[in-house]
């Protein structure tokens, strides 16, 4: 499961801004932060390699987006791993993981 973190660059005109943000918003694979200005800190998680490259050209085309710096990347793709990982937390006395709900994906047209 690819995970990026992100932060967005928006354009300078505040309808593109504010497009923008709603696109990301209703689509479901972004997760944003607050917006200070034109940047916003955003998490894509996605269920494959092939999906994420679908987001990756959908937010390129993305009007009101002028720039994408990335900070994070994670490919952890094998569940048993995660499984294995968490329990060794749990036994440890460590905070139970958390999990993230899977965003309503019909909202969006795109990818």
């Amino acid at each position: 499961m690819p995970i990026s973190g992100l932060v967005l660059t928006l354009a300078d005109d505040h309808d593109d801004r504010r497009a923008a943000l709603r696109a990301l918003r209703a689509c479901g694979a972004f997760e944003l932060g607050a917006d200070d200005d034109r940047r916003v800190p955003a998490v894509m998680e996605t269920r494959s390699d092939d999906e994420q490259r679908r987001w990756w050209r959908w937010l390129d085309d993305l009007r009101g987006v002028h720039h994408v710096d990335v900070v994070f990347v994670s490919f952890d793709d094998d569940p048993a791993a995660r499984s294995a990982e968490a329990e060794h937390d749990h036994d440890h006395g460590a905070a139970a993981p958390t999990r993230r709900c899977e965003p309503a994906r019909e909202e969006c047209t795109h990818p």
